[in-house]
């Protein structure tokens, strides 16, 4: 899995106990107490504290693992009704994208939500989560760039910036599961390659 945050965020996360909250990205990331009503409502989970801010190391990356980082951040960013260029716009404003990808990100991401938004689950999902926390254990968390849901089905699909490997397989295998054992009646997985534009199902 490509990792999510460049070297340039700096998470810091303090233990706390607090009631399951909802982040609302329609309503400017507000966090709000609530009561679960459907299946999909169990993937909102509170907050975990995941690691020592000690811990933490800087990375340095080359340039090939900087764009596919800066790429994916994009791709995970995109709504089905947002402006690429907007994104991208507000993610330079706030340092997170280089201008020398910006072209080829542009490019690239149209090119793989073209490819995406013409699959038939996308089309008729009902709701649409971005990079949403599931929680498998008390110190483990997993985090799918998509989830498609349609009445008791559940599609995921996850951006893979860089050569396919084995474990990306599995990795997608696993979040069926524990979307099945949450009780997901019908669930299915893609791979979305950015590099040859292939979607690929896992089984």
């Amino acid at each position: 899995q490509t990792n999510k945050q460049t070297n340039k965020q700096t998470n810091k996360q303090t233990n706390k106990h607090i009631l399951p909250v909802h982040r609302d990205s329609n309503n400017g990331g507000e966090e709000t107490n609530f009561i679960p009503k459907d299946l999909s409502d169990f993937l909102w989970f509170p907050e975990l504290s995941l690691q020592d801010e000690e811990a933490l190391e800087t990375e340095v990356f080359n340039d090939e693992q900087q764009f596919g980082n800066e790429l994916h951040l994009v791709l995970s960013e995109i709504k089905i009704h947002n402006s690429i260029d907007e994104v991208i716009a507000k993610l330079k404003m706030d340092g997170l994208i280089e201008s020398k990808f910006e072209e080829e990100i542009i490019k690239t991401a149209n090119a793989t939500y073209a490819l995406l938004e013409n699959q038939d689950f996308v089309k008729n999902a009902a709701k649409i989560l971005d990079e949403q926390d599931i929680l498998v254990s008390e110190k483990e968390v997993k985090r799918p760039d998509k989830i498609y849901i349609t009445g008791n089905k559940a599609v995921v699909v996850d951006f893979k910036t860089g050569e396919p490997l084995n474990k990306h397989n599995s990795q997608v295998y696993n979040y069926c599961k524990q979307l099945s054992d949450m009780g997901f009646e019908e669930t299915e997985g893609y791979l979305l390659y950015t590099q040859t534009l292939e979607l690929k199902k896992v089984k």
